[in-house]
């Protein structure tokens, strides 16, 4: 082979060198711009993420707001019923210990109505034995608070009722002592 050959077989070799070396330029540009284009596609899809992320929390937060708006509520609502709950059985346990009440105001004069009764069988034999029943009758009245305004409430046959009682002790008592202050 000659020189001359020679030289331009080395630079062909160096224009393939060149044109290889060219290329590989080129490739190593369109990978630097893939990996740019990467990045920022990689950075742009962190950066959605991200918002995407705190906007949920955002609205998470949100919801906890308004559940602990709506447990505040339920708990004033639920803490309303209880107080309407304690005033119904407050109510109904005063409704029970007053017809309690009235049951034993209703006794009472049933027994006094009764013993009145019996006085009247021996009141003119046995006037001071009469006047004496009737004086314990009376203390049992005053004892037990016996009065025509408990019955009141309840209607006005048994306000009656219990009126005709304490005033037939009454007068039936006054005849008694006027027929003792006589004899």
């Amino acid at each position: 082979m000659s020189k001359r050959s020679t030289s331009l077989g080395t630079i062909a070799n160096v224009g393939i060198d060149l044109y290889q070396v060219k290329k590989l330029n080129n490739i190593n540009e369109d990978i630097s711009n893939l990996r740019a284009s990467v990045n920022s596609d990689v950075q742009n899809a962190f950066a959605t993420s991200t918002a995407l992320t705190l906007t949920g929390i955002s609205h998470v937060a949100d919801l906890q707001v308004g559940m602990m708006t709506n447990l505040r509520d339920m708990d004033e609502k639920l803490e309303t019923l209880s107080q309407i709950s304690w005033k119904i059985n407050s109510h109904y346990e005063r409704k029970e210990e007053r017809d309690q009440f009235l049951g034993s105001m209703r006794m009472i004069l049933h027994h006094m109505k009764r013993e009145l009764d019996e006085i009247e069988t021996y009141q003119d034999t046995h006037t001071e034995y009469a006047v004496m029943k009737l004086e314990i009758i009376r203390d049992r009245i005053n004892q037990h608070d016996v009065k025509v305004e408990h019955f009141a409430l309840v209607s006005n046959e048994e306000m009656e009722h219990a009126q005709s009682v304490l005033d037939r002790i009454q007068s039936t008592y006054r005849t008694l002592m006027t027929k003792l202050r006589v004899s």
